[in-house]
């Protein structure tokens, strides 16, 4: 499911996907849709997603090899990293 999906404003948005006028959108007005590891990725450039991949990989296997539930439970968990979505 997209963030689009679970915005409340989706239907009259006329926002870029995951732009900073969606974010700020989002966090003024429907602060619980947050973007989550899945969609942040998807939004990423190859440039910040080849920074940005080290960090999601190491907190993935932080406890050892995830299991398929594990791996979509954390790309279904919101986004925590550094480039601001």
């Amino acid at each position: 499911m997209k963030l689009c999906d679970r915005c409340p404003h989706a239907i009259n948005c006329d926002c870029t996907y995951l732009d900073s006028a969606c974010s700020l959108l989002r966090k003024s007005t429907c602060p619980n849709v947050v973007t989550n590891n899945a969609e942040a990725m998807a939004a990423m450039d190859a440039d910040t997603l080849a920074v940005e991949l080290l960090s999601m990989v190491y907190e993935l296997f932080e406890e050892g090899v995830p299991s398929q539930e594990e791996v979509r439970d954390w790309l279904l968990a919101p986004y925590r990293g550094g480039t601001a979505l």
